[in-house]
């Protein structure tokens, strides 16, 4: 049998769930990433995106994530999300009318936190119309 890793996905809020693995992709900020048993200890920030564990070629769970952080160290996979959504749940409608309303609210505003936290909303909402849009 394949060598398998556990995982834990947590949110502020609540437990999303725990895995038994041999294989993970990960959105990373910077691009996906792949954890497998025995990788070498690493932490990542996450960036929004699909979360995708699989119990050898077959995929047993896929999520998507707003962002966050993971950290994968003595065979086991923290991941600490900001948000966590079944992809069944996402509606890219929603998130088009989201995106829609989040333009205004950036061209209105001058304060540069705010527009921070905009801008990070207006990325969420681009991902999940592009995950949607596939």
């Amino acid at each position: 049998m394949d060598s398998q890793f556990g995982i834990s996905v947590l949110t502020p809020e609540k437990e999303f769930g725990n895995f038994s693995s041999t294989m993970a992709l990960l959105p990373a900020f910077d691009g996906e990433i792949g954890i497998m048993p025995n990788h070498i200890p690493i932490i990542l920030l996450l960036g929004a995106g699909i979360v995708r564990i699989y119990q050898g070629e077959k995929l047993i769970k896929d999520f998507f994530v707003s962002g966050g952080f993971a950290e994968f160290s003595e065979n086991s996979l923290t991941l600490l999300v900001d948000n966590v959504s079944d992809i069944s749940k996402l509606k890219k409608e929603e998130a088009e009318k989201n995106l829609n309303e989040l333009n205004a609210d950036l061209e209105s505003s001058s304060d540069i936190n705010l527009n921070k936290k905009i801008m990070a909303e207006i990325s969420v909402n681009r991902k999940i119309i592009e995950i949607l849009s596939k």
